[in-house]
């Protein structure tokens, strides 16, 4: 299953989000709850389909996010793009189920994948709108 989200801000602003580990816990299409770094690039993650350690593979000009999950039984890799539009990016998921993946962790993230990527526009849209302001701002101006 492919998704595409829409998002009103600078790509580079995006990018940067969404290549940051920590943010995932704030939208994840995987409910992370809890990460650490682990070493050589890896993360290790609790998810709601159990500990597994995670690792972000991309390329900011070419707007490859691929996240790869090593859970203790099966592997999942989630391909993920992000495309540059006249009013700011695209962000394109695809959700691929694999064969040695336990039953009802796919069907409960294809329930759940719009919702995420709707709080995904909404944080990165409100950041941005918060930078502005805060740049726009006189020096001497209070809260």
């Amino acid at each position: 299953m492919t998704r595409t989200q829409r998002i009103a801000v600078r790509y580079e602003t995006a990018f940067g989000f969404l290549v940051n580990p920590y943010n995932l816990v704030l939208w994840s299409f995987v409910d992370i709850t809890e990460l650490h770094k682990a070493g050589d690039g890896w993360w290790s993650v609790r998810t709601l389909a159990g500990p597994a350690r995670m690792r972000t593979l991309c390329n900011a000009p070419s707007g490859v996010i691929d996240f790869e999950f090593d859970f203790a039984d099966w592997k999942w890799l989630i391909p993920t793009r992000l495309l540059r539009n006249a009013g700011g990016c695209d962000y394109v998921i695809t959700l691929l189920a694999w064969d040695d993946q336990p039953g009802g962790i796919f069907s409960e993230q294809l329930l759940l994948i719009d919702q995420k990527l709707v709080r995904l526009k909404l944080l990165l849209e409100a950041q941005e709108a918060i930078g502005s302001f805060r740049k726009n701002r006189a020096p001497n101006q209070e809260n």
